[in-house]
């Protein structure tokens, strides 16, 4: 069998009711995500002034924070557009 035709009949035995959920898994994981984020960089902002070996550590946690918030507005759309389409 080809590489092609094991991949078709791979895909072909998944159900699309049975993978309708995972956009909103994916969505509910990276908001899981941000709410932890934002958790540790609050536990940072306590602080009455970060000290200078922690501030590459602030500036890495806001960074990951806009790279997972853009990522959630993807999966948040996904998730809705697979929400229009239930039967």
């Amino acid at each position: 069998m080809k590489t092609a035709e094991r991949v078709a009949a791979r895909f072909a035995a998944v159900r699309f009711e049975e993978q309708i959920a995972k956009p909103a898994e994916a969505d509910d994981a990276l908001h899981q995500a941000y709410v932890k984020l934002v958790s540790f960089k609050q536990g940072l902002d306590a602080m009455e002034e970060i000290p200078r070996y922690l501030q590459p550590v602030y500036s890495e946690v806001m960074k990951a924070m806009n790279e997972v918030g853009e990522a959630q507005k993807h999966t948040y759309q996904l998730r809705m557009m697979v929400q229009r389409l239930r039967f």
